[in-house]
């Protein structure tokens, strides 16, 4: 079990850190906005 959440673990920080890359790449503030408002569904 401790191997599934290992390799869980770094398969989430990949996907985040590929997340903010590309956050950074397009602009912080308006990703942000748009990931706010899709949270919140507004």
């Amino acid at each position: 079990m401790s191997i599934f959440w290992m390799i869980a673990g770094v398969g989430m920080a990949t996907g985040t850190a590929l997340l903010l890359s590309n956050t950074l790449q397009h602009g912080v503030v308006p990703a942000a906005l748009k990931a706010f408002m899709a949270m919140f569904g507004s």
